[in-house]
């Protein structure tokens, strides 16, 4: 399956309670306001910053769903999206245990194309 080929872009979006013509729209919506917070110097001495340039910091995002930076749209995420821990509801999660294997070599293996 070809991601890229995929029509992602259609149809209304959602996103932190705005709704936009489509996915497209939503990111350049986002990037617009991601690029000119990056003008703001206090937002840019926080520490932990990427020394990037503003364009490569604007390329490899995808506000408000993921930055490059400092997100600035973490707490309104956790605003529209997030709860207030109750104790009383239950949490049944299974803990993950299982074995990674992809793309182990093991010792033996190596071993054997090395004297041949």
């Amino acid at each position: 399956m070809d991601l890229l080929a995929t029509d992602q872009g259609a149809g209304p979006v959602e996103c932190l309670r705005q709704t936009f013509q489509n996915d497209h729209a939503r990111r350049a919506h986002f990037l617009k306001l991601l690029a000119e917070k990056l003008k703001d110097p206090a937002f840019r001495n926080q520490e932990g910053f990427p020394q990037g340039t503003d364009e490569a910091i604007l390329a490899m995002s995808d506000p408000p769903y993921y930055t490059a930076c400092p997100n600035p749209w973490l707490a309104d995420f956790v605003a529209c999206y997030g709860k207030l821990f109750d104790p009383s509801e239950g949490y049944p999660r299974d803990p993950l245990a299982g074995e990674a294997w992809h793309g182990v070599v093991t010792e033996v293996a190596s071993e054997a194309t090395i004297d041949n």
